[in-house]
This record gives structure tokens, C-alpha cells and sequence, in this order.
């Protein structure tokens, strides 16, 4: 990592490359070659802060990071402020001192006795630097992307950087406050609170840390998985959601591969979960072209979401597909086709990862009927609600699909629809191995045809 030495007594500064290993005395030696200022008159501070050496401690144990600041001062030159700090710690040697060092012992919250004087040449120092170095500037920016619009105007920066440095102070003089109490009665159930809230920081702060050296890849987000087919002859980009019960198509999508004469009405719907869409239809069969392999598929068509195609968990088994993320590419059927890289995503979807859509999936899927339900064909997992009904949303990990199977005008109440079907019907349909309820509600949605509804049954 690379710190900015500034220099109290000159206006020069120096950029080092030090490790987050390098202890304080290292560094001191480092500065004593490249600054000319002997080890032992150096005075290091560092956030507002003078340091002390301790030969085992690291700057990464310090706080010091990428881009950081410190300032060097000659021993010989503040002895004066030395002498007063000295008194601080071995006690007034008359009553004038006394009252001076008592005034000084108390702890200023408020920042009454913050003295930024001292900071004002390191501050233009900075300025100068971070517009002749990119480097720099891109490590001071990162942590402190105010300064930015301020970085031209000298006064406007040296007024940010000070009111940075000032709270910096008083959350030091606070932290010290709650440390006096906490010394004061560590007994005290407050005090105790405050030392399980330290606890629990340090270990986030820790773990956290930790993730950033050994794991960084979990900080950047995850390119998803999208294919190139062909839909009924049109070029589409699909979005691969082994996580999606069914294979979903926007209405755009599906006028698009002319296919919008072919959507069933029948099975119109609500999907629920972390937000709602309207399920329009289905389509049941359609040519796709995956590869050089011509696959059969059908379609749930749905409103609200931001991806035009998404293969479904339903299409995915039904061909055996096999998600290889080692050579990035989806094997299906007997052909095999590489996943696109993050250029070739098409945007809307990328867009919508920035506004949360109509419809969430789970993690950083922001798409999904996915997540979001599954097909509104299949009974087994969906289940039958009138269209106008109020309905809580359900708080689970795959939400459920409340579907509309009514296309005649006259909608059977489910005892009404128990009665309706002849009992000879039903007993063939669950001699299939299909529980009674379920072919209830497939008849329901047939009509009472008993084909349409065994078709149903086994497309679920």
C-alpha cells in the first residue's frame, strides 16, 4: 500500500510503498532515509493522532491503509509541546500548570480544543499530490468521495478536510468518554451493553477484514447466466434460472417471435412473492433452438419483468440440461452452448439490478418468476384463487402462484366444482397415481375434459 509522508517543517512529501506488516519503527527508518529526518527526533501522527512505537505492533494493526496520510514532526521543534504533555502525564509542578493541566485532562466531546492549525500545511500538500498523482487521488477519493468538487479550490478543501479531521477528533474524545465510564463502573449494566457492542464490532470489523484479504471476489457482483437461442426462428438472449420452476416469456418477447396468437387465456394468473405479476397465459408448444439442437417447449407468459426469456427448471430437467459453471457453458439435450460474457447481457436487465423490479428472486436475481413462482399450468404447485381475491404475500424462499383457470364466464365455487365432475372421471384420473385434489383442480382448469386435464397432469 502507498502512505503520503508530510513534512511539518518544509513543504516536501514523499510517497512510500510499505507493507500492512511493516511495523512503526520500520517505517520510521524508511522515512529517516527518504526524508533526512533521524529516526529518533521523528513525532508521528496519524488521524489527528500522535502515534506511539511499539516494536511488534504493524501499521495494519494501526489502522493505516491505502492512500493514507501521515504527518512527521521534528522532536526538536515542538519540545515545547512535549514539555506540556509531559506535565499532562506526571502532574502540575505549581498551581498555574495545575489549572492548565486540569482544564486540559477533561475530555472535549464537543471538540472545543480541536486545534486544526497544525493540520493546514499537510492539507495543501495533499491537494497538490492528489492532482499530480492519480494514484492518490483515487485512494483519497475512495474513502472520502466528498472532496472531490472541492479538489480546485483550495480553501473549500482545506474547510472539508477539517471538518473531516474534527469529527475524527470527536469521535476519539466520545470513545475515550465511554472507555472512562466503562473503567469508572464496569459493572454497570449500560457499560456492560457498550462492552458487548465493542465485541460484536471488533468481531464484524474483523471477519469482515479478513473477507477483504483472503476472498475479495464476494464483494463484486455476479455475472448471471444467459445463453444465446433461437425462438421460433427469432434471435433471444435467455436468462438460465435453475431456481425458476418454469420457463417464463415476457409479452414483448413473445409478439416478438410471433407467438403472440398462441397465448392460452386460460391459464391467466397472479404471481405473488416479493411483488406481484400478472400471468397473461401460456403458450403450450413452440419450437426452440438451443445450439444445433431443436427442442419442444412451452411458455408461461408474464407481465413485470425485466428479462424477455428465462429457461425455467421445468425445461431444464425435461432435457437433462447441466449447468457447467468450470468451462462456462450449458450442456442440454446433446449439444452444449457457452454462457455470455457481462458485455453481451442485454441492459434492461442489467438496469434492473439498480431499481428492484415488479418481481424479485432471491440474492442478486432480480428477475425471476423464478423465484418468483412457478408455472401456471402445473397444479401441483400452484394453487387456484379467484383473480380478484386478496391474498397476503406469502413469506417463503420460492413464492407460489395463485392462477386464474377460468375462461368460461361462469366460475365454479371448489365445492361446486367437486360435484361437477363425473366420479367415474376422477377415479380413472387418480388410478394415473395422481392424488384426488389434483385432479379436481386439473379438471377445473380443463373444463372437464378428461384428456386436457390427464395432459395436465402429467405436464406437472
Amino acid at each position: 500500500m502507498q502512505l503520503l509522508v508530510t513534512f511539518e517543517s518544509h513543504e516536501n512529501f514523499l510517497t512510500l510503498d510499505v507493507g500492512p506488516d511493516m511495523t512503526l519503527p520500520d517505517l520510521m527508518g524508511l522515512i529517516e532515509i527518504e526524508g533526512q529526518i533521524a529516526a529518533e527526533k521523528q513525532v508521528i501522527y496519524y488521524n489527528n493522532k500522535r502515534l506511539t512505537s511499539e516494536p511488534t505492533r504493524s501499521l495494519k494493526e494501526y489502522g493505516f491503509s491505502d492512500g493514507d496520510m501521515i504527518l512527521v514532526r521534528n522532536k526538536d521543534a515542538v519540545s515545547e509541546i512535549l514539555n506540556q504533555e509531559r506535565q499532562l502525564l506526571t502532574g502540575p509542578s505549581n498551581g498555574a500548570s495545575g489549572s492548565h493541566a486540569s482544564g486540559s485532562n477533561e475530555i472535549d466531546t464537543n471538540g472545543d480544543h480541536f486545534d486544526e492549525t497544525h493540520l493546514y500545511p499537510g492539507i495543501e500538500q495533499v491537494r497538490t499530490h492528489m492532482l499530480q498523482n492519480p494514484t492518490i487521488k483515487a485512494g483519497v477519493l475512495q474513502r472520502y468521495p466528498q472532496l472531490e468538487s472541492k479538489i480546485n479550490d483550495a480553501q473549500a478543501f482545506r474547510n472539508e478536510m477539517v471538518s473531516i479531521e474534527r469529527e475524527r477528533y470527536i469521535q476519539e474524545e466520545k470513545r475515550k468518554a465511554a472507555l472512562k465510564k466503562l473503567q469508572d463502573d464496569p459493572y454497570d449494566p449500560e457499560s456492560q451493553q457498550i462492552i458487548l457492542n465493542n465485541i460484536r464490532a471488533d468481531a464484524i470489523t474483523e471477519n469482515f477484514n479478513i473477507a477483504l484479504e483472503e476472498n475479495p471476489e464476494v464483494f463484486a457482483s455476479v455475472t448471471m447466466l444467459f445463453v444465446d437461442i433461437r425462438v421460433n426462428g427469432h434471435h433471444v438472449k435467455a436468462f438460465v434460472d435453475s431456481g425458476a420452476q418454469a420457463t417464463i416469456m415476457s409479452p414483448e418477447c413473445a409478439e416478438a417471435c410471433s407467438l403472440g396468437h398462441l397465448i392460452d387465456k386460460r391459464f391467466q394468473g397472479l404471481a405473488m412473492g416479493v411483488g406481484t405479476a400478472k400471468i397473461l397465459g401460456r403458450i403450450h408448444t413452440a419450437p426452440l433452438l438451443v445450439g444445433n439442437e431443436l427442442l419442444a417447449a412451452s411458455f408461461t407468459v408474464m407481465e413485470g419483468k425485466n428479462v424477455d426469456f428465462l429457461l425455467g427448471l421445468d425445461l431444464l430437467k425435461k432435457y437433462q440440461a447441466q449447468i457447467d459453471l468450470k468451462r462456462n457453458v450449458l450442456c442440454i439435450a446433446n449439444t452444449e452452448v457457452p454462457f455470455l460474457p457481462e458485455s453481451e447481457i442485454p441492459k434492461n436487465f442489467m438496469q434492473a439490478h439498480a431499481v428492484p423490479p415488479l418481481i424479485e428472486g432471491g440474492g442478486d436475481t432480480a428477475v425471476t418468476m423464478a423465484e418468483a413462482g412457478g408455472s401456471s399450468s402445473a397444479p401441483g404447485a400452484a394453487r387456484a384463487r379467484p383473480e380478484g381475491a386478496t391474498t397476503a404475500t406469502p413469506k417463503k424462499p420460492r413464492t407460489e402462484v395463485a392462477v386464474e383457470a377460468a375462461a368460461t364466464p361462469a366460475a365454479a365455487t371448489p365445492a361446486a366444482a367437486a360435484n361437477a365432475h363425473p366420479e367415474q372421471v376422477v377415479q380413472n384420473l387418480v388410478q394415473l397415481g395422481f392424488p384426488r385434489q389434483l385432479v379436481l383442480r386439473a379438471l377445473d382448469q380443463a373444463q372437464g375434459n378428461p384428456e386436457f386435464a390427464a395432459a395436465l397432469l402429467f405436464d406437472s
